[in-house]
């Protein structure tokens, strides 16, 4: 699969892009912390899959699990627990996880940063 950029049309005559025949996509992101909400999308996904045939599925967790909202652990550990029959789970690094890292590393400015963005309501749950 090759990304293009939204920037840029497609060459002429190049084929659209699209997901392999038979491969269902399922992409999630920026829970943040909503563990409740992800506890519903993820219900909506094994109710679509019943409804739709595939010969692969993919959910694609597409990052920032952590901050903002009240359960933040949570989600991480429902993403993590994600292994249904049938499914590829693929889990991605955001940048609300990346500033964490960073700051559990000894940066202290990407500590900041995080709790600027909705960390300290993470430390706080």
């Amino acid at each position: 699969m090759r990304l293009r950029s939204l920037a840029r049309p497609a060459p002429p005559g190049a084929p659209p892009a699209r997901t392999p025949e038979g491969t269902v996509i399922y992409a999630i992101g920026d829970i943040h912390g909503r563990d409740d909400l992800l506890a519903a999308l993820l219900e909506g996904v094994r109710r679509d899959a019943g409804q739709r045939p595939a010969r692969r599925r993919l959910v694609i967790f597409l990052g920032d699990y952590i901050s903002r909202g009240a359960d933040s652990r949570a989600v991480v550990e429902r993403v993590m627990a994600t292994a249904w029959a049938g499914f590829e789970p693929v889990a991605l690094k955001g940048n609300h996880e990346d500033l964490l890292l960073r700051f559990l590393d000894g940066d202290l400015a990407a500590g900041a940063l995080w709790l600027d963005y909705g960390g300290a309501e993470a430390l706080e749950a």
